[in-house]
């Protein structure tokens, strides 16, 4: 484990010897990121909501020089879920469930 949302475990982190760390830009995170500068370069990014994945990728993309990979990605993303549209609209309507999972554990 890597500690939680208020308290990582900075001697954890540093020994994965990361060259950069990434946080939410949520005020809690942001003001819990000062000890883990001893260990490497902190940036902050849009904290993931289901509004604002594609902002998260490629701002972290962006971050690591791989601006290109994103943008490959979010079309092949948008052409697969495009197909899917176009096969579900030819199906009978129906019932439909959607189950989101989150791992909260610390």
């Amino acid at each position: 484990s890597i500690g939680t949302t208020t308290a990582p475990s900075v001697e954890t982190i540093a020994a994965l010897q990361p060259d950069l760390v990434l946080i939410p830009d949520t005020p809690v995170f942001v003001r819990g990121a000062e000890p883990l500068l001893a260990v490497a370069a902190v940036a902050a990014v849009p904290a993931v909501t289901s509004d604002d994945w594609r902002a998260v990728l490629r701002a972290v993309a962006a971050l690591v020089g791989r601006a290109d990979v994103a943008e490959t990605l979010l079309a092949a993303w948008e052409e697969r879920a495009a197909g899917l549209h176009e096969q579900f609209a030819q199906r009978p309507p129906g019932e439909v469930s959607v189950a989101r999972f989150f791992n909260n554990s610390a």
